[in-house]
């Protein structure tokens, strides 16, 4: 990856197997740039000069949205589940630590005490579990329906993807963050890297593949990424 610079923005650039240079600037404002592997400086330097005027109007207003809150995991606080939000209850107990989803509220068991900064990793481990259980029930459907087989699979908390899948190992890896979701957009996920095992690349194979598998993929993937940029707090 190579740091390029226009009218004083840092742009991160990165070389693909690709057709068509692309733009993106993300939600902290980021600004990168996905080249083929041939493109000449020529081409890339004309190509954001076209790009300018996009790209520092989106990066304004990507700086401008108001950012959600960092979770506190205090009491009374909402947490999403599967896509649906609940409050959070704090309760002191001898049978702490202890989390369980009850008459619409996450309730947290904890030791009296007990440091409030236990909190997140007891809810990340309620998470996994939930996940873990979410996506093997879809991968005994799709792995078969896709006929994929001799495969692993793994949770992992990541920053900026929501999974990601390694061809030459069969090893796929989803997002932690993928349990706040609804089950929908999951589902898109775990086809996006079934997908993966019979194509590496995001080429039109690729893309036939989900539109055979799932055709609603491009809609399921604009919600959630939707969902996560205005619902989901960091």
């Amino acid at each position: 990856m190579s740091l390029i610079k226009l009218n004083g923005v840092d742009i991160n650039v990165t070389r693909k197997r690709m057709r068509s240079l692309r733009l993106t600037v993300k939600m902290d404002g980021s600004a990168w740039l996905s080249v083929p592997l041939f493109a000449s400086n020529h081409e890339i330097e004309s190509f954001l000069l076209s790009r300018q005027e996009w790209l520092i109007a989106t990066r304004e207003k990507m700086l401008q949205r108001e950012r959600p809150q960092p979770r506190k995991y205090e009491d009374g606080e909402m947490h999403w589940l599967l896509g649906d939000a609940y409050p959070l209850r704090i309760i002191e107990s001898k049978l702490g630590p202890a989390i369980t989803l009850k008459n619409g509220e996450i309730l947290l068991f904890e030791k009296p005490g007990a440091h409030p900064e236990a909190r997140e990793g007891i809810m990340k481990q309620w998470y996994r579990k939930r996940l873990e259980t979410c996506i093997a029930s879809l991968i005994n459907v799709w792995g078969v329906q896709m006929k994929e087989e001799n495969f692993t699979w793994s949770i992992r908390q990541m920053k900026a993807r929501w999974g990601s899948c390694c061809p030459a190992k069969r090893s796929m890896l989803f997002n932690l963050d993928l349990c706040r979701m609804p089950l929908a957009y999951i589902e898109y996920v775990v086809v996006h890297e079934l997908t993966h095992l019979k194509e590496a690349s995001h080429n039109a194979r690729f893309k036939n593949l989900m539109t055979q598998a799932l055709p609603e993929w491009p809609k399921l993937k604009k919600e959630l990424n939707l969902f996560a940029q205005t619902k989901l707090n960091p």
